[in-house]
């Protein structure tokens, strides 16, 4: 009598398949998990972006418009000036803001005494998830 295959030599094959079918298989996540299928999941797994854009307005002012995206809305949008003075950056803490923003930076004169302004913005998603920072400037701005 001929066996097609040797007990011995097909233990390990044998177990090592036991041993993938009592773990789940080598299937992976089914697609619905991984969130593909829908607009919506597929959003809910890349991080959010932000985008800003600035411009002087006036003598004394700068007005900005942010954007955000990505994610999971609601966002919770943040703003923050950083200004170069003699050769010192200062940062301040991110303040919580919608969309739009006017920053003081009155337009200097020739000879005197001025900074540079950088302003940056970065959202926060429903999941906690936090984007880029995105950033406009620097603007020269005196004191």
């Amino acid at each position: 009598m001929r066996h097609l295959f040797s007990v011995s030599s097909s233990l390990p094959a044998l177990m090592a398949g036991l041993l993938l079918t009592a773990c789940g298989g080598p299937e992976g996540p089914a697609a619905e998990e991984l969130g593909e299928g829908t607009g919506e999941q597929a959003a809910a797994l890349t991080s959010p972006s932000a985008s800003i854009s600035c411009a002087r307005t006036s003598g004394i002012d700068i007005s900005c418009t942010a954007n955000a995206s990505g994610g999971s809305a609601p966002y919770d949008p943040q703003w923050q000036n950083r200004r170069l003075m003699m050769g010192r950056i200062y940062v301040e803490g991110y303040d919580s803001g919608g969309y739009t923003r006017v920053v003081d930076c009155l337009t200097p004169e020739p000879g005197g005494t001025t900074f540079s302004l950088t302003i940056r913005f970065r959202v926060f998603d429903a999941n906690g998830a936090v984007s880029n920072e995105a950033q406009a400037g620097p603007f020269e701005c005196a004191f």
